[in-house]
């Protein structure tokens, strides 16, 4: 069956899903083919949503942080002592 005029629902659901769908899942969801339903999306203006790639989250190393090699970076000890103190020792390496 040939259908050749919308009516506002479909216009509606095609305003609602063709920014996250592809033409041809609406097209099923709908019962008309990919090509009309991209006419008609072309035809009332709609586009496609364009999403932003996330950049990658890197963790932080002592080498991405201080670019010097390991033993020229400082070095920080934490001793606990029995009394419960706690201290820390800055080293050069």
């Amino acid at each position: 069956m040939e259908k050749n005029h919308w009516t506002t629902a479909e216009e509606s659901l095609l305003r609602k899903h063709f920014p996250t769908m592809t033409a041809r899942q609406i097209g099923e969801m709908m019962g008309r083919s990919g090509n009309a339903v991209m006419c008609k999306a072309h035809f009332m203006g709609l586009k496609k949503r364009r999403f932003k790639p996330v950049p990658e989250i890197k963790s932080a190393t002592k080498a991405a942080v201080d670019p010097r090699p390991a033993w020229q970076r400082p070095h920080i000890t934490v001793v606990k002592h029995a009394a419960g103190t706690i201290t820390t020792h800055r080293m050069r390496g």
